[in-house]
C-alpha cells in the first residue's frame, strides 16, 4: 500500500478513512509484533503531538503524503482507537525507516 492524496477538507473533518487503512486490519491485529518504538511514537502523536523530522521515507515514499495520509486517520472517529493504532503503526513501518529512540527528538524531552 502507498500513501495517497487526501484533501485539506478531509486533514481537518476526516470522515470515512477506512480506504486509507491496510485492508485486513484485524489480522494486522493478531499477528503483528507490537514495535514498541512505533507503538510509543503513535501513542505520543495522538495524546501529544510529534516531530516529523526524524522520520527518514523508504525510497519511492512521498513523506509530506505519507504524514498527511496518517494524520487523516489518526484524526478520524470512525474506526476503533486500536484499529487506527494499529494501520498507524503497520504503515509507520511500511513507508518509514526504523527510529533510533536515543535520538528521537519527536518526544520533545528527549526520551
Amino acid at each position: 500500500m502507498k500513501p495517497v492524496a487526501v484533501t485539506d477538507l478531509d486533514l481537518i473533518f476526516p470522515g470515512g478513512v477506512k480506504h486509507l487503512m491496510p485492508p485486513d486490519i484485524a489480522e494486522i491485529r493478531r499477528v503483528r509484533s507490537l514495535d514498541r518504538t512505533w507503538k510509543k511514537f503513535v501513542d505520543t502523536w495522538f495524546f501529544q503531538g510529534v516531530d516529523a523530522k526524524p522520520l527518514v521515507p523508504k525510497p519511492g515514499i512521498d513523506k509530506a503524503l505519507a504524514l498527511r495520509h496518517l494524520r487523516c486517520i489518526i484524526g478520524s472517529f470512525e474506526p476503533k482507537h486500536e484499529d487506527k493504532v494499529a494501520s498507524i503503526i503497520y504503515l509507520l513501518d511500511e513507508w518509514f525507516e526504523p527510529l533510533d529512540p536515543p535520538r528521537g527528538s519527536w518526544l520533545g524531552d528527549g526520551q
